[in-house]
């Protein structure tokens, strides 16, 4: 079956199992947890990485960030490097690696840990993984590397439902789509998992004003 679904103004279709419904303003948003770069140790080339680290506490339990926030994944490689003589307090200890950052990544597309380690694999190579919460003791860690302290990251947490696939619906097809409008260029992406594996259809077509990203329409 075939549909068609509007989005801030822009007619798409796609193929739906059932009809669909946009989330609500008062309607739980699905959530993912983020981090941030709390601070550098330049002499060793190290960065401290952190729930705590920005201006926003990360929620490792419900989530702290919209789905549908495009945000870069904290990757690691945890190849067992010794510390440089940094210290290492329970909340940020060594995690025996190196980290750097993806592209922004809308939470939505994090359908499952594998798909946010390809991505991670992908742009950095073999060895290297989205990082977890417990990648230290917990809280933060400490890595060899120089993130960027602009923005916050995606970072997964393996005993809590606060990843962005936790809280997607557990249903046979699911479909997602969303509107963001970048550089005053209105972009429309249509997303999901029928069955056969991850697809994901992109549509540009006319412009916008400012930056923005409007919340996903979920369709089952």
């Amino acid at each position: 079956m075939r549909s068609m679904i509007i989005l801030s103004g822009l007619l798409v279709a796609v193929g739906l199992t059932d009809t669909g419904k946009a989330w609500s303003q008062t309607e739980a948003q699905p959530r993912g947890m983020t981090w941030a770069k709390a601070q550098h140790l330049a002499d060793e080339g190290v960065d401290v990485v952190s729930c705590h680290g920005g201006e926003t506490k990360c929620d490792a339990h419900k989530g702290d960030t919209p789905c549908a926030t495009a945000l870069p994944l904290l990757c690691i490689r945890a190849s067992g490097a010794p510390n440089p003589g940094v210290p290492s307090p329970r909340n940020t200890q060594w995690a025996g690696g190196h980290i750097a950052t993806t592209l922004p990544v809308a939470g939505y597309k994090l359908v499952s840990p594998e798909v946010a380690d390809d991505i991670c694999s992908s742009a950095h190579g073999d060895g290297w993984r989205m990082a977890e919460f417990h990648d230290g003791w917990g809280w933060g860690f400490r890595a060899f590397g120089n993130v960027r302290r602009d923005t916050r990251f995606w970072v997964r947490i393996k005993n809590q439902k606060a990843n962005c696939w936790d809280q997607l619906p557990k249903v046979a097809a699911v479909i997602y789509a969303y509107s963001q409008c970048s550089n005053g260029v209105l972009y429309v992406t249509v997303f999901g998992d029928e069955g056969h594996g991850f697809f994901e259809s992109t549509t540009v077509n006319g412009t916008c004003d400012g930056n923005w990203v409007k919340d996903a329409v979920q369709i089952k």
